[in-house]
């Protein structure tokens, strides 16, 4: 068996020696030792009726910690034959008597110990290196239409998003956090998948250039293939405003995300959700602010003020819908898949006990709440005045440039077509669809309930319709 000490260990360790020999601590601690050694005597004096013992107490330690438990135990036999001949008297016989006794168990009580431990350490020893991590793991996989790309993560802080340095030919051009959503990486297991990032490098150069580019870990360390020589063509930034569509649940909204993602590309959207295609952060201000400069398109479920984490000009666009018909849909959406959220006991809860017991904005005009970007936590149901409400108003009037409706929905989406010149989709496709009963079918006081408790949203949606009509 072979036992070897790392170089760095060993300078580690004469470094503090040395310390400690000029430290004016130093007579404490000889002093300390001395004493230290007193009671370590005493002690087996005390247990052993020898101070010789000692040696072999350590002896068996050592044995048994090093060699096993059968190795330890002959030890201590050889140790009690020792002692009793030449340390218990009479000296120079056997006498195998109480003393002899005594000595041998507590031998024995320290080779038990001392497999126990080495036990523990080595169980410990184990589960550290199973649950054991490296460290950051990715690749840039290349160059597309002016734009590296690739992925990093941190296995020991998968929620965290790595932030990369990207060199060309050896100078710092940007720094981007690796938060995209990939569904190859999602496929390869990659936790969730949303550890992508992408950099637009063709704005640097006027016309197509070979250049290395380098893409630098946190630690200083480049990421797996890179550096490398990439043809990098000339390429201008989109003078255009980024777009903020605001996602408003039950809307149409994951029909429309699909068709106007499919006219950029994935590097230029920023899908802002708590589940994929969204990114491994809800903040954009946690990114470095060229990454968001680089975004043309937001998407996501957020209020109105999202442009004040943009450096550049951006323009807000939104669908929307009959505030009944939303919160039915909410109401129906929730029984299928979050009932925790409208369920006790093992039931559902009646949509008037949900607005009585104000468990979640979504149903407390969800609409002005969107419009207005207050906080819930600030205003939680049931909280909303005329103030929130006129504030929703006027941001409606003079930030949204669009909005559409859900009743009119392949309507609103070639009015967007036209307005932003988007031809990537033949039309909507339909998704999360639910059953939703008739206006007629509905109980007129449960009609009044709603209207009750969304009366904000229900004020609002009339300003809507003059302001952006359905046709």
């Amino acid at each position: 068996m072979a036992f070897a000490v790392s170089s760095s260990a060993l300078k580690s360790l004469v470094h503090e020696v040395v310390l400690i020999r000029h430290s004016s601590s130093r007579f404490l601690l000889a002093t300390a030792s001395v004493l230290a050694a007193l009671i370590i005597t005493i002690c087996a004096q005390l247990i052993f009726g020898s101070t010789a013992a000692l040696i072999f107490a350590a002896a068996v330690v050592i044995s048994t910690y090093l060699f096993g438990l059968v190795a330890g135990l002959c030890t201590v036999v050889f140790a009690v034959l020792i002692l009793d001949f030449f340390y218990i008297p009479p000296i120079y016989a056997l006498n195998l008597d109480s003393s002899t006794l005594r000595v041998g168990l507590a031998l024995l009580a320290l080779a038990a110990g001392s497999k126990i431990a080495e036990h523990r350490v080595a169980t410990k020893i184990r589960e550290d290196k199973k649950s054991a991590r490296p460290g950051i793991q990715g690749l840039l996989d290349g160059i597309e239409d002016g734009r590296i790309y690739g992925w990093a993560m941190d296995p020991n802080q998968p929620s965290r998003p790595v932030f990369l340095t990207v060199l060309v030919n050896q100078r710092p051009v940007a720094c981007v956090a690796a938060v995209h959503f990939r569904p190859d990486l999602a496929r390869l297991g990659i936790y969730a998948g949303n550890y992508a990032f992408y950099a637009d490098l063709a704005w640097l150069f006027p016309k197509e250039t070979e250049a290395s580019v380098d893409i630098r870990l946190p630690s200083g360390a480049s990421l797996a293939g890179a550096p490398r020589l990439l043809n990098i063509p000339a390429g201008v930034r989109s003078p255009s405003p980024t777009v903020l569509f605001m996602h408003i649940a039950k809307t149409a909204g994951t029909a429309f995300r699909e068709a106007i993602a499919a006219n950029y590309k994935h590097s230029e959207i920023a899908y802002l959700y708590p589940t994929p295609p969204g990114f491994l952060i809800n903040d954009l201000r946690a990114l470095p602010i060229e990454q968001r400069r680089s975004y043309r398109i937001v998407i996501g479920h957020f209020q109105f003020g999202m442009h004040q984490a943009l450096p550049q000009q951006s323009e807000y666009i939104t669908v929307v819908r009959e505030p009944s018909a939303r919160v039915l849909s909410q109401y129906a959406y929730f029984r299928q898949a979050q009932p925790d959220l409208v369920s006790e006991n093992g039931r559902f809860l009646a949509l008037e006990e949900v607005f009585e017991r104000r468990l979640t904005v979504d149903f407390d005009n969800a609409l002005v709440r969107c419009f207005s970007g207050v906080d819930q936590r600030v205003f939680p149901p049931g909280t909303l005045t005329r103030d929130i409400f006129e504030l929703a108003l006027r941001n409606l009037r003079t930030a949204f440039t669009f909005v559409g409706h859900q009743e009119t929905s392949a309507a609103s989406f070639a009015s967007l077509q036209n307005r932003f010149g988007w031809h990537a989709t033949a039309g909507l496709t339909r998704v999360n669809i639910g059953s939703l009963p008739a206006p007629s079918e509905i109980d007129p006081r449960l009609s009044k309930a709603i209207e009750h408790f969304n009366r904000w949203d229900h004020l609002f949606y009339k300003e809507v319709l003059r302001i952006f009509p359905r046709n």
